[in-house]
């Protein structure tokens, strides 16, 4: 999952404003900046869809609701915050670190996902 995500994030880092433009015209170019940092999001979401199923078996899916709970929380406070300054780019970055905190961070802060914490680790180091 996380070299699938990289493999659409990276490319589209680059390509987002071309294809903005072939899709909607240049009145739409500054949103190829945005669509660049937000489809950075599809790492954590990738990562959280690949998690659902250990959460199921290990019936902890209590504690995946509270995840989800609590990204939704962070996601809108960062919006109240980022949103002001930063327009469409601070929706993008606070989706991005409500992301990452709601499927991967959090992992590290009780003892019952902590293993997978170590899984994700894992996962995303190259050794």
């Amino acid at each position: 999952m996380i070299i699938i995500s990289v493999a659409i994030a990276l490319p589209m880092s680059f390509l987002s404003e071309s294809i903005i433009i072939l899709l909607f015209g240049d009145g739409y170019t500054a949103s190829g900046t945005i669509l660049a940092i937000h489809i950075w999001s599809s790492f954590f979401v990738f990562m959280g869809v690949a998690t659902s199923p250990w959460f199921i078996n290990e019936n902890l899916t209590h504690l995946y609701l509270g995840r989800t709970f609590i990204e939704a929380m962070i996601n809108v406070v960062l919006n109240l915050l980022l949103i002001p300054i930063y327009a469409g780019v601070g929706a993008a970055i606070a989706t991005i670190i409500s992301q990452a905190f709601a499927t991967f961070f959090s992992h590290a802060f009780h003892a019952k996902t902590q293993k997978i914490f170590k899984l994700q680790i894992q996962s995303i180091l190259p050794f």
